[in-house]
């Protein structure tokens, strides 16, 4: 870990009394608003209590009133309606939440995952063959279609009518000849959150089919009851998906964490249960790290049709052997990813070492690597050597890859400015797929590596970028600021845990290491205030010897998230990073 630029907030204070006292919340707290845009009043208090009467209208999304009608006029007329989702988290919840919502009424309905190595990501002619095979007189298909035109032209010449619920970009803007689109980012949408995943448009399109059958804008009792249930549905996949909590992903994670603690369904619970998050409420990091890793590894490592019917899932037994699975097949995964993650690392350090400097993007590839852990392993690229990464599986001659990239690159873009080296790429800016012939290798690695060096990856001048929500003295570090630091939850892409920045202070102890040999703590004095904290560095063994030099030629400057000990109860600064203090080392530029 080395230390980032620090980005310090405008230190304006007026306007942050005023909304501190309109809140009834601590001057701290309200720096920490307004340095997030958060200076309105009124949209302050609704980011610290997200209702979901904040929820936008679901007819504000182009083609939302057709679509419901459409599959209204296929209920009443007793057509047959098939489901075709995607095998990852939102895929899953997405279908989970539409096939609850038919069995409310009750209509049945098929429903069709795609086997991740058999037919690959999205609505492909595999499987085409395999709908026109089961005739269904409407089929939807969630999480994937925007990008389907030719495979959607198809389904329609033989009689299907098609609607896609998608959030994926349209490539090159062009959008399928589709009976309707339900996409926010489709060109001239006017929806103004765009950062919707897959569930939550589902959960959307069961709001509105909702209100069809209800006849009112205000649906009926059972269909009330069920959409509260299925925010927790939604929140799986916001959550899964990366998407930023911010706007109504705010409002679905944090009312769906309350479905989920409160009355999850019985496939939940048991995936809670194994994933010892039983008896509390999770928080949006337990969903990322413990539910959706283990729902992902059915899609990862066999069939994503088990996660499907855990989500499904009313009968105890049949929950808990689905967790046990679910749980032994993340295990595989976790194996299979750590092997080819050492290998991948391998090869970018090996082939840095003959260039003499690293790469401004990482594409590796393996012969028979398993494409079901590549994204994890381009992400822990990506995190690792803070570039744009790129890991591709090889079979037969063609490469399967996956791509994951920091801020300001744009990863949908810059795969296609490479189009002429790939069968097929698509995905979001920050994540994205491709298919490509052996052949076309390095010519896809020297065109990446171009498209990343035109936005400025791997130039002398770019840094890791830290943003410090707030500067604050130790004294006003106690437990209320705390809880209001933690009532900006939930925490996640687009909200991160607030980062504070003590100023000036001298480390007044030993550095203590603790039992894990790689974190360490010490106490940080503020001589202004006379007060003193305790800061934890977790997982920060390596920068220890650097802090303790810099602590003996004078104060430091301390960036940390604020919490309290799980024993204790005192208050804890938990590092994310230090520099020698402005006042000691003369220029030091934020």
């Amino acid at each position: 870990m080395v230390s980032c630029r620090w980005s310090l907030p405008p230190q304006g204070r007026d306007s942050c009394l005023d909304l501190a006292g309109r809140l009834g919340v601590s001057e701290l707290t309200a720096r920490v608003l307004v340095a997030r845009g958060l200076s309105d009043a009124g949209e302050a208090r609704r980011f610290l209590n997200p209702s979901l009467n904040d929820l936008l209208d679901p007819s504000l999304l182009a083609d939302m009133e057709k679509a419901a009608g459409l599959i209204r006029t296929a209920i009443r007329a007793g057509r047959k309606i098939m489901l075709y989702g995607d095998y990852d988290v939102d895929g899953a919840a997405s279908a989970a939440i539409l096939v609850r919502f038919f069995t409310l009424l009750p209509y049945p309905v098929e429903v069709y995952l795609p086997e991740r190595f058999r037919e690959g990501y999205g609505l492909t002619r595999v499987a085409v063959a395999h709908i026109l095979e089961r005739r269904p007189d409407l089929l939807i298909a969630v999480d994937n279609g925007i990008g389907a035109r030719e495979e959607i032209a198809e389904l329609k010449r033989h009689g299907i009518s098609v609607i896609v619920v998608d959030h994926h970009h349209a490539d090159g803007g062009a959008v399928p000849d589709a009976d309707a689109i339900i996409n926010p980012k489709r060109p001239g949408d006017p929806y103004p959150d765009k950062d919707l995943c897959a569930a939550t448009l589902a959960f959307k399109l069961a709001w509105a089919l909702a209100r069809g059958f209800s006849n009112s804008k205000k649906v009926g009792a059972a269909f009330r009851e069920f959409l509260c249930g299925a925010v927790g549905m939604a929140c799986l996949g916001t959550v899964a998906d990366v998407a930023p909590l911010r706007g109504e992903n705010r409002v679905v994670v944090s009312h769906g964490l309350k479905a989920l603690g409160a009355a999850p369904c019985c496939g939940i619970e048991a995936l809670m249960r194994v994933g010892r998050l039983d008896g509390r409420r999770p928080t949006a990091r337990d969903v990322a790290f413990v539910l959706a890793p283990r729902l992902n590894a059915a899609g990862r490592m066999e069939s994503p049709s088990d996660a499907l019917e855990l989500l499904l899932c009313d009968r105890p037994e049949r929950a808990r052997e689905l967790a046990l699975k679910l749980e032994r097949l993340n295990r595989m995964r976790q194996k299979v990813e750590a092997e080819i993650l050492e290998a991948a690392r391998q090869t970018v350090l090996d082939e840095a070492s003959v260039r003499g400097s690293l790469p401004p993007a990482l594409v590796v590839g393996g012969e028979g690597w398993h494409r079901g852990v590549i994204g994890i392993v381009a992400a822990r690229l990506c995190e690792e050597f803070d570039r744009p990464a790129v890991v591709v599986a090889f079979s037969d001659g063609v490469g399967h890859g996956s791509a994951r990239s920091p801020e300001g690159f744009h990863l949908a873009r810059m795969l296609a400015e490479c189009a002429g080296d790939l069968l097929r790429s698509g995905g979001h800016s920050l994540a994205a797929g491709l298919t490509l012939r052996r052949d076309r290798f390095e010519a896809f690695r020297r065109n990446f590596e171009e498209a990343a060096i035109r936005r400025g990856a791997g130039s002398p001048g770019r840094a890791r970028e830290l943003p410090i929500d707030a500067i604050a003295s130790l004294a006003e570090l106690d437990r209320k600021a705390v809880d209001e630091m933690d009532s900006m939850a939930p925490f996640g892409e687009g909200n991160p845990k607030p980062v504070l920045a003590a100023m000036g202070l001298q480390v007044r102890s030993q550095l203590r290491f603790l039992r894990d040999g790689k974190s360490f703590s010490f106490y940080a004095m503020d001589e202004a205030c006379r007060a003193a904290r305790q800061a934890v560095a977790f997982r920060m063994a390596d920068r220890a010897d650097e802090l303790a030099k810099a602590a003996a030629s004078g104060p430091l400057d301390l960036a940390f998230q604020l919490s309290a000990s799980n024993v204790t109860g005192e208050v804890e600064l938990h590092l994310v990073d230090f520099r020698p203090s402005a006042s000691a080392a003369g220029t030091v530029t934020a």
